[in-house]
């Protein structure tokens, strides 16, 4: 055996046996990565065979790192991310949050909301409050229902949203969002 190769099955001995004792990666757990250095860990571990194995196994340390970095990434600015361009599915169907009505959020549910809204012709706020759920003005909300009835009672518009028009699609998802949303306490 070479010293090269012994190296590396050493290596490996030592692997299989934090493995075995449940450590994992001494001097790396529990340490706080920004959500962008806990997706390059989370990367690493899905291109590693031996701690994929572990996870798949339900090795209680592999479950912890997991669960921890995609904590770390939810809490980032997920949506921030999608809506840059800047990200890559998370690798197994993850909770990241609640909806704006309170239902869990998953990393594809908000994956396909903002490509859905993008496509509708929303701009990235508007994604935002649609997501997020913020609350509006009394006096938006009145305004809006105001400009729904007017748009509602115009044929001419009502055509141009059943046949897809992108103005009007888009004119109508920023109502639903603002009709959605709940209304802020006057203070």
């Amino acid at each position: 055996m070479t010293p090269e190769q012994a190296k590396t099955a050493w290596d490996k001995a030592i692997a299989d046996h934090a493995a075995r004792q449940q450590i994992d990666n001494p001097g790396l757990a529990g340490d706080q990565l920004s959500p962008d250095q806990a997706r390059e860990r989370l990367d690493r571990h899905f291109a590693d065979k031996d701690w994929v194995s572990r996870f798949e196994r339900g090795s209680p340390a592999a479950k912890e790192e997991f669960t921890r970095l995609t904590t770390q990434i939810a809490n980032g600015d997920r949506l921030g991310q999608i809506l840059a361009g800047n990200d890559k599915p998370l690798p197994f169907q993850t909770t990241i949050g609640k909806s704006a009505g309170g239902d869990d959020l998953t990393d594809a549910d908000l994956r396909i909301a903002a490509k859905t809204l993008r496509e509708a012709g929303l701009n990235d706020d508007a994604i935002r409050q649609a997501v997020e759920g913020r609350p509006v003005t009394k006096a938006e909300r009145n305004l809006v229902q105001q400009f729904k009835r007017a748009r509602e009672s115009d044929a001419s518009w009502r055509k141009a949203l059943f046949d897809g028009d992108l103005e009007a699609r888009r004119e109508h998802a920023l109502m639903a969002i603002v009709l959605a949303a709940p209304v802020e306490d006057a203070a």
